[in-house]
């Protein structure tokens, strides 16, 4: 389940939010670009161009998301406060495999909670999820695209 609560770098009294490690989004996203400021020229040009190729891909999904959650099969309703990709949920994480961050078959379409879960709860929980049976079948898509030290990385409820 996602975290609700008030921002602590927001004004006292503000609405309750959904948050991001502890934050507001708009919160989240300064402490992400104090990082990035504080960057290698060369480090801020690699990311640049990274995000941008991120961005496109993301751009891509949204138009494919469907109705309904692949997991749970309830309707994909995205909060305001959150951006409209928040349904595309990756199978390897981006941060983690980066040689299929922006594979087509890297994804699957989810509502908020399930996304929250398949990113969040413990992998033997995970493996008990009914997308599992659907990222296993996109996974043996792009396997061949990972590296030796990722390949060593994949959560084994997808290898099995």
């Amino acid at each position: 389940m996602p975290e609700i609560g008030s921002c602590p770098k927001c004004p006292k009294g503000s609405r309750t939010v959904l948050l991001i490690a502890g934050l507001c989004n708009a919160h989240f996203q300064d402490s992400k670009a104090v990082v990035i400021r504080n960057a290698a020229p060369s480090a801020i040009k690699a990311l640049a161009e990274k995000k941008k190729t991120l961005t496109v891909w993301y751009n891509e999904q949204i138009k494919k998301i469907p109705e309904r959650c692949e997991n749970c099969n309830s309707k994909i309703i995205v909060p305001a406060v959150l951006p409209k990709r928040t349904p595309v949920a990756h199978i390897l994480p981006k941060a983690s495999f980066d040689s299929i961050k922006t594979n087509d078959d890297n994804v699957w379409y989810g509502c908020v909670e399930c996304h929250t879960k398949y990113d969040r709860w413990p992998i033997e929980k995970v493996a008990t999820m009914k997308i599992v049976r659907i990222c296993k079948a996109r996974y043996q898509k792009f396997k061949h695209l990972l590296s030796p030290i990722e390949l060593r990385r994949v959560p084994i409820f997808l290898i099995d």
